[in-house]
């Protein structure tokens, strides 16, 4: 029966929520980036170095948003959207940028913001530069919300040496 809800869900366009049909637009996700742990000189990190970035996942939305799905207790694999942590050499960060960590988050009930520590890795083989920290939510596109130009998070210029 959950697959078939899940095969209709795909179908209309609307998204799987705790065996429950939602429109997909009754949720708009947000993404905003704090501090970053990880270096003594913040305005300086190593190539394969790794840190922790304080980020805030927040849904703005009247309804609950979806996360990963549970199956008589297990986490699938299945991702109804991701989020993604980038090194961008502009202060426009997109999904073109160089992607240094990921997750896939739980849920979110309408109104709410979870706070949580990224882990992320600076590549090896990374030209040195300036580049600016950064952060997208849904950057697979996997969900329609309400507004989906607040998807990106900038957060402070590195320089990777």
């Amino acid at each position: 029966m959950a697959i078939q809800k899940k095969c209709i869900a795909l179908l209309t366009g609307l998204t799987v929520l705790g065996g429950t049909l939602v429109q997909a637009d009754d949720f708009d996700l947000t993404i905003a980036l704090g501090e970053v742990e990880g270096n003594q000189n913040k305005s300086r990190v190593e190539p394969g170095s790794y840190h922790r970035i304080d980020t805030y996942l927040t849904n703005n939305g009247p309804d609950a948003a979806p996360g990963r799905i549970l199956v008589t207790g297990e986490v699938l694999p299945e991702c109804p959207y991701l989020v993604g942590w980038y090194l961008s050499e502009d202060a426009t960060i997109t999904t073109d940028d160089i992607q240094i960590g990921g997750f896939c988050p739980n849920g979110l009930q309408a109104g709410q913001t979870l706070r949580f520590w990224a882990d992320v890795y600076v590549p090896v083989n990374i030209t040195g530069g300036f580049y600016y920290w950064g952060a997208i939510v849904d950057y697979n596109q996997a969900v329609v919300e309400t507004d989906e130009s607040n998807n990106a998070a900038l957060g402070d210029q590195v320089l990777v040496r």
